[in-house]
């Protein structure tokens, strides 16, 4: 009995620490999993500079890093913008979360010239805007009777003005009247005895204030004579009749100005006038009209000469006016001192062509040179032979003139003596002075 009694108790302890929950386990070999570190997202920020500045270094930076970069002008130049970003601000600040391109824009600075002048001359430009450090130069010119003195807004005092364009300029010519006197010693001396003044581009015509020589045709007063003389100038240098020296006659214009003086008067006068030039002020010399002595008729035309052949030094035409005559022989005298091919003396071409008509009997000169006293000088003569054969030529009765004579008129064509005589021209070139 007692045996089979042991037996469900042993089977009973056995059972119970073999139940689950009093089981003791051993550890299982186990690997525990590690996470991965995160990686950092970078992006690239390429920054280039441009013509005309500067900028900071762009560069590799992690995703949502805030990046200042600062674009900077050189001189003369400017900030704009930036090409790959609509920001206008010369210092950008970028969050990358891309990557990314910039440049900065630069422009040159224009700047403006204005240029004007006052009254009494022009200048060869009004201005322009221009690229910064531009080169500018800017020249101003005085009209006739006018001197340049300066400018407003620079203080060069030379006409010339070069300018270097770093700012807006504004600049104006400035130019006053002469004062009779300002250019010389010679302008000086004549403003001080002249009644009447003119100045053509530095050739004078002076005249008293004494009555001309009264005919029923003549000029009623001295300042009439001097007007038309200034008249009968003009029209012989502006031959196109503009109003304007022609290009051609500057020549002749620069010898009026470099030895010619007219001077229109009484005889005491013209003297006085005259002598003290050729004393004084070589090499000018003074062409004298003497007023109380030649014709100043106001009714000469060039059409009305009525003349079969012209054969003697002392013809002239009717109704005559010497103020043509010695205005034309003031122009041919001055040609006579630069162009040594224009000479007057017998060796000369116009000599030889007077000389030849004179020994085959087609033109005299003697009566004349009795007249004056054997002072009628050769030189003088053929002067006087070529105003005669340009009243001619301004007639239209080439066809009476002598072989000589012609070949006479086509040198002077050739070496371009103002041929055309214009009794009507009504411009006053130069400036009066007195």
């Amino acid at each position: 009995m007692k045996k089979f009694l042991l037996i469900p108790i042993f089977l009973l302890v056995i059972l119970y620490s073999c139940s689950p929950e009093e089981e003791t386990q051993a550890p299982a070999n186990t690997v525990e999993a590690s996470t991965p570190e995160k990686v950092a997202v970078q992006y690239t920020l390429t920054v280039t500079a441009s013509e005309g500045g500067s900028v900071t270094d762009g560069g590799t930076y992690d995703d949502g890093t805030e990046v200042t970069i600062t674009a900077t002008a050189n001189d003369g130049y400017e900030f704009v913008g930036w090409e790959g970003n609509d920001s206008s601000n010369s210092n950008l600040t970028i969050t990358l979360n891309s990557n990314q391109t910039v440049q900065p824009i630069f422009q040159i600075i224009q700047y403006t010239l204005s240029v004007s002048s006052t009254e009494g001359g022009s200048v060869s430009s009004e201005g322009a805007t221009y690229d910064f450090g531009t080169e500018v130069t800017i020249t101003a010119t005085p009209n006739e009777g006018y001197k340049f003195v300066g400018w407003e807004g620079n203080d060069s005092s030379n006409s010339d003005l070069t300018i270097t364009l770093n700012s807006n300029q504004i600049i104006k010519a400035t130019f006053v009247e002469n004062e009779c006197g300002d250019l010389g010693d010679l302008e000086l001396y004549l403003c001080e005895k002249a009644s009447y003044l003119q100045r053509i581009n530095g050739f004078y015509i002076i005249s008293d204030s004494q009555e001309p020589n009264r005919t029923p045709d003549s000029y009623t007063s001295a300042l009439e004579v001097f007007e038309k003389t200034v008249k009968i100038f003009g029209s012989l240098l502006d031959q196109n009749n503009d109003g304007q020296i022609d290009e051609n006659n500057l020549s002749i214009n620069d010898a009026l100005s470099n030895y010619m003086v007219m001077v229109i008067g009484n005889r005491s006068f013209v003297d006085q006038i005259t002598n003290k030039i050729r004393s004084d002020f070589s090499p000018f010399y003074g062409m004298g009209m003497f007023t109380e002595d030649w014709p100043t008729s106001t009714s000469f035309n060039p059409n009305n000469v009525g003349l079969s052949t012209l054969s003697t030094s002392l013809w002239r035409p009717s109704n005559f006016c010497a103020l043509y005559e010695e205005s034309f022989h003031t122009i041919t005298e001055a040609m006579n001192r630069i162009d040594e091919e224009f000479s007057f003396d017998q060796a000369s071409v116009l000599g030889n062509f007077m000389q030849d008509d004179i020994d085959n009997g087609l033109y005299d000169i003697s009566e004349q040179n009795e007249i004056e006293g054997g002072n009628y000088g050769f030189d003088t003569a053929v002067n006087e032979l070529i105003h005669q054969v340009w009243i001619i030529y301004n007639a239209e009765l080439t066809s009476i003139l002598t072989n000589n004579q012609t070949k006479m008129l086509n040198f002077m064509i050739e070496k371009n003596v103002p041929m055309n005589l214009n009794i009507d021209y009504n411009y006053q070139l130069g400036v009066r002075l007195k």
